[in-house]
């Protein structure tokens, strides 16, 4: 209930089954992630073996062989209109993953009828639960897309885009929140994100903080003849009952609750209430906080959803949050009740995005000793 669209199994399914039955192709060809982009090919997304050790850092496509380019139906016009851009001083960098996703999709939607009803079936943020933040980034990322269409001499995708800011800008609302809540993604194999892809098919699965099923991508083999686009793959982790919905995590369920419900809200505007979210034991076990309270022995898990505190004014007419409005999952001591972990929990975060800036850099070949040896003395202390 109040999910939208679902997928349910229709027969029991054993363990590593692919309910999609065969991998799902991306609405258009996806984009890479900006790091990424002089190490990987713009086409099959696989690592360029012949990547110089110190490759250039504004690369918006490269490819790993001639095939990939020429299969490539946007580098080209891509390429030419961010030089003019850049060239005339209308842009100061090179596009964002988003810009380039918007524009790729405005610009088949103009004569493929196909992708325009996929992409319009898509499930959209209400408009009253965006930020005014996002509401500005998601105007901003539109105008951007009708700059850089009109330089590509995609006239009537610049106009439409246009169209969608002024005078009313709801419909790009609307647009990039389709991107934000149903894109996928891209991951290695060593789950390192390298991009960004629409996959309509799996759209329709929902999360769960303990799924039955897993996400992953197919890239291509050096042989491959011709080469294609990544495609993704959805296999079940355990058995799954004759009429039980197949989900997968929209997060990292690893993480303690409130870090989950946290970025669940920031990206899908949900709250998840699954039984994994609900069993405090589990909780005070990926938490890993110890209570400051002297003497106290207890154990520090996330407040249950119902306890969540609202921050800002809530919308009353509609039982749902406002634009405005965050709603803020707590840590607590099960014990003694204190609250106070904010800073805790800061100091960790701080080390985890340090490991997974080092991991990423790992995975471009990039890191250098002194690095790892200066983070190790961090620890220490």
């Amino acid at each position: 209930e109040g999910k939208g669209r679902s997928l349910f199994a229709a027969a029991a399914l054993p363990k590593w089954s692919r309910p999609l039955e065969s991998p799902c192709a991306p609405l258009v060809l996806p984009v890479l992630h900006e790091e990424v982009r002089p190490y990987r090919c713009a086409y099959c997304f696989r690592r360029m073996e012949a990547c110089p050790p110190c490759p250039p850092k504004n690369v918006l496509h490269a490819h790993c062989d001639p095939s990939c380019e020429e299969l490539n139906p946007f580098w080209e016009g891509e390429h030419q209109a961010v030089g003019r851009l850049i060239q005339t001083g209308q842009a100061k960098r090179l596009p964002g993953p988003t810009t380039l996703l918007c524009s790729r999709i405005l610009r088949k939607m103009q004569s493929d009828e196909h992708v325009k009803r996929e992409f319009e079936r898509l499930c959209y943020c209400p408009d009253d639960m965006l930020s005014q933040d996002e509401k500005d980034m998601y105007r901003a990322v539109m105008r951007q897309c009708s700059v850089l269409l009109y330089h590509m001499g995609e006239h009537l995708a610049s106009k439409t885009a246009l169209q969608m800011i002024e005078p009313d800008p709801t419909p790009a609302y609307r647009f990039v929140s389709r991107i934000s809540m149903n894109g996928f993604t891209i991951t290695t194999s060593e789950s390192y994100p390298i991009g960004t892809g629409m996959y309509p098919r799996a759209s329709m699965i929902n999360h769960s903080c303990r799924p039955n099923a897993v996400q992953t991508f197919w890239f291509d083999k050096e042989d491959a003849d011709p080469p294609n686009m990544p495609k993704l793959q959805i296999t079940t982790c355990r058995s799954v009952k004759a009429g039980e919905e197949i989900t997968i995590s929209y997060c990292d369920n690893s993480c303690p609750r409130k870090n989950r419900q946290n970025e669940l809200w920031e990206g899908y505007k949900f709250h998840c209430n699954c039984d994994w979210c609900e069993r405090s034991d589990v909780d005070a076990a990926t938490v890993g906080l110890r209570c400051k309270t002297p003497g106290c022995v207890g154990e520090v898990v996330s407040l249950p959803p119902e306890e969540y505190t609202f921050m800002g004014p809530q919308n009353v007419t509609s039982n749902r949050l406002s634009g405005s409005d965050t709603k803020q999952c707590k840590m607590i001591c099960d014990t003694c009740g204190c609250t106070d972990f904010e800073e805790a929990i800061k100091s960790r975060t701080r080390v985890m995005d340090r490991i997974e800036k080092i991991g990423a850099s790992f995975a471009n070949d990039n890191t250098d000793g002194e690095q790892l040896q200066t983070f190790g003395r961090e620890l220490s202390n």
